[in-house]
């Protein structure tokens, strides 16, 4: 069956009690911001078995109104200044008021049963996500926030697709966002919990960044994917990460392994197994570090903007062969190394020597795992008053390529659950899915 979105309306939704004499018209950028200006937004979209009836849609673009009332910033645009000499840019935004794009689409072919497939269907997904393609240094002209409503097939629910630019919010940000619309979309008034705005940067410092570090830059093609790979969720029930978790802390006698490091110690060992690494390859492992709760003093939970950076570590074949617990004491010390001076390092070097990420920049190192995504954003707490069928992320080939070794951890359904979206090489799937020690600990 062929399948086509059919656009029906694009609107630009501002903050329905704007005053621009009553709110700062400049946000400055931190690191943790500018290191994602080369990179794409964040996409995600939630599942509605309801229909997207004219008066859904109505309710939807007039709570997100109501909801840019606190998160305005989002309703701007990137900004820049250059220096005298134009050898370097200062990145802001401009709270000009300038909208988000919310878009109303019809979607022949789509069903809810295509997207709730542990396998993604890239070409499905690519049709339900708006800014497909852009890069976060174009929210100059683009908007920072778009939202896509796309009424499926045969009367059959309806996609709610949202890209976030990650320019200016992490994952934790973006759920706050989410968690607050679907509140203003029930019928709350208020936020019990508004979003910080005022930026949490200890440096307190303009950061210029060399205009050669944006020379020549084009984002990659499809065609420059490396590698054919594929995506599938995994399903992990809290009673067999528990199993992990106590099997570990009896290798090791580690009480701190926490239940996470535990099903990642888990996921690098057979992974790399499947990949086939040898004893003397060296592994990669990046994990996200969540810095709101590592500077001095904490920060927000509901602070809007990004707290988050890569902390990595290397591993041998021979190490990963090892024990369950040996390879989650590795990922424990990795966690617990991240301090508020670890924090305050990245920052003080990243002014002195910008460090911009790249889609494509020679992508992952040959045997890599890339841990992102977090367990603690609140994913199934939303409730816009049509009931929740499920959530899943898209990753847009040409911006959030598919590349092998890129894992996305995120909460399950059930409590105490992870689901875990793999992407691999097509063989080392096929090898995953026939391991019977790894289907015993998951739920497809």
């Amino acid at each position: 069956m062929e399948r086509s979105v059919q656009v029906i309306s694009v609107t630009f939704i501002r903050p329905a009690t704007y005053r621009p004499d009553a709110v700062p018209r400049r946000i400055d950028l931190t690191p943790w911001d500018l290191q994602f200006l080369l990179t794409g937004p964040i996409p995600r979209g939630l599942v509605f078995s309801s229909n997207l009836a004219p008066s859904v849609v109505h309710r939807l673009q007039e709570s997100l109104s109501q909801t840019l009332d606190f998160f305005y910033p989002l309703a701007g645009r990137l900004a820049s200044i250059q220096d005298s000499s134009g050898d370097s840019t200062l990145f802001y935004v401009e709270c000009n008021n300038a909208g988000v794009e919310f878009t109303h689409a019809v979607a022949d072919g789509v069903t809810v049963a295509d997207l709730l497939q542990p396998k993604y269907d890239q070409a499905v997904k690519s049709l339900l996500f708006p800014q497909r393609g852009l890069v976060n240094i174009e929210c100059s002209s683009k908007p920072f926030l778009a939202v896509q409503a796309t009424e499926l097939a045969n009367g059959g629910g309806f996609f709610l697709g949202c890209s976030l630019s990650h320019l200016f919010a992490d994952g934790v940000a973006f759920w706050n966002f989410i968690n607050s619309w679907s509140a203003i979309c029930r019928g709350c008034d208020s936020l019990t919990n508004p979003p910080v705005l005022h930026r949490c940067y200890p440096c307190h410092t303009e950061i210029w960044i060399p205009n050669q570090l944006f020379a020549h830059y084009n984002p990659p093609s499809d065609e420059e994917q490396t590698g054919a790979c594929e995506e599938k969720i995994f399903n992990f029930p809290k009673e067999k990460i528990a199993s992990l978790k106590q099997k570990a802390i009896a290798e090791t006698g580690n009480q701190k392994i926490s239940s996470l490091q535990a099903l990642l110690a888990f996921v690098c060992k057979l992974v790399s197994r499947h990949r086939q690494v040898q004893p003397d390859d060296v592994v990669f492992v990046s994990m996200p570090s969540g810095d709101r709760t590592r500077t001095e003093p904490p920060m927000s939970a509901y602070y809007l903007g990004n707290a988050v950076r890569s902390a990595a570590v290397t591993m041998s074949g021979a190490e990963l062969e090892g024990s369950l617990g040996s390879v989650a004491v590795r990922l424990h010390g990795l966690v617990a190394s991240q301090t508020s001076a670890t924090v305050n390092d990245f920052l003080k070097s990243w002014i002195e020597k910008p460090a911009i990420l790249r889609i494509g920049s020679g992508g992952m190192k040959n045997g890599a795992i890339l841990i992102g995504g977090s367990r603690r954003c609140d994913v199934y707490g939303n409730d816009f008053g049509w009931g929740r069928m499920g959530v899943f992320e898209e990753v847009r080939s040409g911006v959030r390529r598919l590349i092998d070794g890129r894992m996305g951890v995120f909460e399950g359904a059930e409590d105490g659950s992870i689901h875990m979206e793999f992407c691999l090489s097509v063989e080392t799937l096929e090898r995953l899915e026939k391991d019977g020690e790894f289907l015993d600990f998951v739920r497809l």
